[in-house]
């Protein structure tokens, strides 16, 4: 006698259905598992404290000590009439015009451009356009250094004694100069004298 065939009656299942079911179960759990990892890091956004622009992240003791601390004016040597200190509020066009000046009609040899801290970048900006003015016919001459500042410390008591604290900024000094053969026609049209 021959094998019989199983007959399936009525439902029609079979084996592959069974898998797409496991399969099913899979994802819906990992959907689950994603919405929780989603809801805890939206949970855990939301308890982060944030932050503004005004604010820091810096503890608040040291926001407090730095209202409190005064800064003192830089040390300068006794200034000559060829010094010019540049500062970030000082007027660029001035400052242009008056070193002109110095080179072009008063005739002075050289003259020296000084800027610290965040004037580093607009005395350099000033010798490059003073440059441009007279046509590429100057000399310039770059040093830096370290200049040590001092600031006052007031205390939020009274009683308390004033402290001082020393720091340390940037500073470039510039000495600029016009070309030999410029600086003879310029004391030439203007009939000045040799300063030194």
């Amino acid at each position: 006698m021959g094998k019989a065939k199983k007959k399936s009656f009525g439902l029609g299942l079979s084996s592959e259905p069974y898998k797409n079911k496991k399969q099913d179960e899979k994802l819906e759990v990992s959907k689950e598992q994603s919405q929780d990892t989603f809801t805890s890091k939206v949970e855990n956004k939301t308890t982060k404290k944030s932050y503004t622009k005004n604010e820091s992240k810096k503890p608040l003791e040291t926001i407090i000590q730095k209202k409190n601390i005064r800064k003192r004016m830089p040390q300068r040597p006794a200034t000559i009439p060829t010094d010019i200190y540049v500062s970030r509020k000082s007027n660029f066009k001035g400052q242009l015009f008056r070193a002109k000046k110095l080179l072009m009609e008063n005739g002075y040899p050289s003259i020296t451009i000084h800027g610290l801290g965040a004037a580093i970048q607009k005395s350099i900006n000033l010798v490059l356009a003073l440059n441009d003015l007279t046509h590429n016919q100057i000399i310039y001459k770059t040093t830096t250094s370290t200049v040590q500042l001092v600031d006052d410390i007031i205390p939020d008591d009274d009683d308390k004694d004033l402290e001082s604290q020393i720091r340390q900024n940037s500073a470039v000094h510039i000495q600029v100069s016009l070309k030999e053969d410029v600086k003879k026609y310029v004391l030439n049209k203007n009939n000045l004298p040799v300063k030194r």
